[in-house]
């Protein structure tokens, strides 16, 4: 098989707005072959998804992406974990985290009440319509009741680090983030590190701690990095044996703070029997 892939998407069982199957036939739409499953702390879409897949001739790549505590300083950092089995000890731990999720957007929502406004987690919940509830729906009650015009506002001026009510969220370690992937017979991969906020100097001595602790591939391919970024990331990956992915990070029709299904992606069908091999 060949054609283009993309390994890193977000569908209504996290953040995203299409569900699996309207993501998988989007993926169909674009012409992509192979498509990546990739939602905060849940597998929850994976089976919807490949059913679709298999009907509409998509191949459905499965993942996690999980927010991890760097090995040092303050910034969040994220791993997508491919090809994970579900197992007792992962569903564990991905529901911890999602309690940390709706324990972050309470204290959030306590900040907003706090500066005024007239919200409360329920209409949030009501929003989410069942979906694991994160700080978008937040972002579209804001917009909703006019307390913002667009939902890059609410990011902005409220939910974004160094706004008004942002909420630090607790999180795995980035050992115990890899480990678990690893132990559940997963690929360990470092999503979009320069959107993390490391610089390229950076980024090779965070990537010598993962690739130390277990790390198998870095995200390379992204709509964040520019062309340079990605020759560096690229000569970092190949000088460690890592496998090199890439995804845009779709989020659905919306969420323009995120990149487009498929878009100048260069990320060829191999990348995918690479991450089977592991």
């Amino acid at each position: 098989m060949s054609g283009p892939v993309d390994l890193h998407t977000h569908t209504t069982c996290s953040d995203g707005t299409l569900t699996p199957e309207q993501l998988v036939r989007e993926a169909k739409r674009l012409g992509l072959v192979a498509v990546g499953i990739t939602d905060h702390d849940t597998l929850g879409g994976v089976a919807e998804a490949w059913r679709a897949g298999d009907r509409l001739g998509v191949e459905v790549v499965p993942g996690v992406e999980i927010s991890v505590d760097p090995p040092w300083g303050d910034r969040e950092l994220h791993l997508l974990g491919y090809y994970v089995k579900e197992n007792e000890e992962l569903e564990s731990k991905l529901r911890w985290a999602r309690g940390a999720r709706e324990r972050r957007n309470l204290r959030i929502i306590e900040e907003l009440v706090g500066l005024g406004m007239d919200i409360s987690y329920e209409e949030v919940k009501r929003l989410a319509g069942g979906d694991v509830v994160g700080r978008p729906h937040i972002a579209r009650l804001l917009v909703e009741k006019g307390y913002v015009k667009s939902f890059e506002e609410a990011f902005l001026r409220y939910l974004a680090r160094g706004g008004e009510a942002y909420t630090p969220k607790e999180r795995l370690g980035a050992e115990e983030g890899i480990t678990l992937i690893l132990r559940s017979g997963g690929v360990p991969v470092w999503a979009h590190p320069i959107k993390s906020g490391y610089d390229p100097s950076e980024v090779e001595k965070v990537l010598e701690w993962l690739v130390s602790k277990g790390l198998r591939g870095i995200e390379v391919y992204t709509p964040d990095h520019t062309p340079k970024q990605v020759e560096h990331l690229k000569s970092l990956a190949k000088k460690r044996g890592l496998i090199i992915t890439g995804g845009s990070d779709y989020h659905g029709p919306g969420k323009n703070s995120h990149g487009k299904l498929g878009l100048n992606l260069e990320v060829p069908y191999e990348t995918v029997l690479n991450l089977k091999k592991g």
